[in-house]
């Protein structure tokens, strides 16, 4: 046979092979899997940063936080949730196998109950394409984790609403959730909670807007502001990270430190005054408004600072004035949130450096030594690190130049449990710790 021949009967014995009802390979249908999604709520009071490890993926949440919706592939996953407690030895919480993602569902992992008693709610929601959701509605649910009540009504109010004339739109148990319910989307609307069968307001949020065709969760869980025995405070989450949201039906607080050189200063947050503050005053809480309020400064009949500034509602704040770079800015000021929660294993802590030096910070436990630990905050300067948690129990707090040639402060404190530390550091005074 010549080599053509051979070619040529190559050629058909392919074309033949193709043949048949096969259409072959789809680029559009083969290989696709289908996909789901999850999101985890910390709702447990009493818990550290919580770590839940699902399938290959890792996600640390804090209390009272909650982590975006992460997009799963159909299939089964074994969970576990752990921390690490004050020796950084792993605990785990809690575990399961087989958990099932399905196509267009968001699987929320609940965190409820304790830390020693847990209990782990996983709770499927439709999430259909956007395309296909229904314009001008949006779809809501509810969960609570709450020891202050044991049963809650709940209100959408429109601004043309009164609470005495409006039916809650659902009544909730203190460790339980909802159905998904429908409702109209918009601006303007108010999330109510009371005592079930009362008008007792344990939480108000102020307007608030629907978006149309969104998927949202509001979970209740306890509350730490300044009346937390008669509140509760509420987790907002859609498919981004979510927090607790203001609370307009309790009081919002604020006190005033001052580190600066000058004295005699009369400091104005709203309508709430500081007279005579000196070097080293540290004030009580005093109640303010919240939301966008004006803030100033001044000396006699100088203006030394004046700017606006967000109060979260139902919170606790704290303003601390330093001495400023130079003298066309005399003043340089911090407006803090302040948290107070008894958290198993951990502390509040926030660190403020009021000097205009960058410096490393260092949190230190169990012989480390600023050698092999990262700092806390590198190259800091002039800035509120806002609240974290840090293990209770013997740490050292080192400050250090930013290149670590020269160790500036280094102080030993035993953290205990329940209480917040603030640890503020400026020129003058070196660094100085601070319980609440």
């Amino acid at each position: 046979m010549t080599l053509w021949r051979l070619i040529a009967t190559l050629i058909v014995s392919l074309a033949i092979a193709g043949c048949g009802s096969d259409s072959g390979f789809n680029e559009e249908t083969d290989f696709l899997r289908k996909e789901g999604a999850v999101q985890f709520v910390n709702m447990m009071s009493d818990s550290p940063e919580l770590t839940m490890i699902h399938g290959l993926q890792n996600q640390t949440i804090r209390f009272p936080f909650t982590s975006g919706g992460e997009v799963r592939f159909e299939d089964r996953y074994d969970w576990r949730l752990a921390y690490r407690d004050s020796n950084l030895e792993e605990i785990t919480v809690a575990q399961g196998e087989n958990q099932q993602i399905l196509e267009d569902r968001l699987s929320t992992f609940l965190f409820m109950g304790s830390l020693t008693t847990p209990k782990i709610e996983i709770v499927e929601v439709a999430l259909p394409p956007f395309a296909d959701r229904t314009e001008g509605a949006a779809v809501i649910w509810f969960a609570a984790n709450l020891t202050s009540v044991s049963m809650v009504d709940l209100y959408l109010l429109d601004s043309e609403s009164s609470l005495n004339s409006t039916t809650p739109i659902a009544s909730l148990d203190s460790q339980g959730f909802t159905n998904e319910i429908t409702v109209d989307s918009g601006d303007g609307i108010r999330l109510i909670v009371t005592v079930a069968g009362s008008l007792e307001v344990l939480f108000e949020s102020g307007p608030i807007s629907l978006s149309d065709r969104n998927v949202d969760l509001f979970a209740l869980v306890d509350d730490f502001g300044p009346d937390s025995l008669n509140h509760v405070d509420v987790i907002w989450s859609s498919s981004a990270n979510g927090s607790i949201m203001p609370d307009f039906s309790q009081a919002t607080l604020i006190r005033n430190s001052n580190f600066a050189s000058s004295n005699e200063l009369l400091v104005t947050i709203s309508d709430t005054t500081f007279s005579s503050s000196s070097r080293g005053d540290r004030s009580d809480y005093a109640e303010t408004n919240p939301g966008e309020q004006t803030i100033t400064v001044s000396r006699g009949e100088d203006n030394l600072f004046d700017d606006t500034a967000n109060l979260f509602a139902g919170g606790y704040h704290s303003f601390l004035i330093f001495d400023g770079p130079d003298t066309e800015t005399p003043l340089t000021p911090f407006l803090v949130r302040d948290e107070f929660r008894s958290i198993t294993d951990r502390v509040y802590f926030q660190f403020i450096n009021g000097s205009d030096e960058a410096i490393d910070f260092y949190a230190l436990i169990n012989g480390q030594d600023t050698d092999d630990t990262a700092p806390v905050l590198n190259d800091a300067q002039a800035l509120a690190s806002g609240i974290t948690e840090v293990p209770s129990g013997d740490t050292r707090f080192v400050v250090q130049t930013s290149d670590n040639s020269e160790t500036l402060e280094s102080v030993q404190v035993v953290l205990q449990e329940g209480i917040t530390y603030t640890a503020v550091y400026e020129a003058r005074s070196g660094l100085q710790i601070f319980e609440d």
